[in-house]
């Protein structure tokens, strides 16, 4: 198993440029929970607004990459998500619009993608962040059927 490297550059894929990093102190794989923000579990959510509703403790690209280097860390019942969304990094892509990262179930192993801030989350997209950040404003406890996966990789357009 690799170790996360909390203090380095945030990782970065090839053609995108960080715009914003939130750095951790501390992870532990065991003490990761997923997040939905009020009203995400109801209906669809613009990015931008569910980027102020991120609690204190959301993880940022390099705990995806750390869960992309260990798939085996990486919970079961992940698998039923559209993404999990590690929204302590926000890249730019070189066309101007900004994107968060996700680790992605598709053909039967992980993988990362992405979304636009300008497109819509819903309950199958909840966002990892350390369960230490319980009980603030917005966050809703509870395990969420996902709703069908309504996009092929890479199609997240609005």
């Amino acid at each position: 198993m690799s170790k996360i490297k909390l203090s380095s550059k945030p990782w970065c894929p090839e053609g995108f440029t960080i715009k914003s990093n939130k750095v951790i102190k501390s992870f532990a794989p065991d003490r990761v929970e997923l997040f939905w923000a009020k009203g995400q579990k109801e209906g669809l959510i613009k990015g931008e607004e569910l980027l102020t509703k991120q609690p204190k403790g959301v993880l940022n690209s390099n705990v995806l990459k750390w869960y992309l280097e260990n798939p085996d860390r990486i919970p079961k019942e992940w698998e039923k998500y559209s993404g999990i969304y590690f929204w302590g990094t926000i890249l730019r892509y070189p066309f101007g619009c900004r994107r968060v990262l996700c680790l992605d179930f598709d053909g039967g192993e992980w993988d990362w993608d992405y979304n636009w801030l300008v497109g819509d989350w819903d309950r199958g997209n909840p966002s990892a962040s350390l369960a230490s950040a319980k009980n603030l404003p917005g966050k809703t406890k509870g395990s969420v059927p996902p709703p069908p996966r309504l996009f092929a990789r890479g199609e997240f357009y609005t």
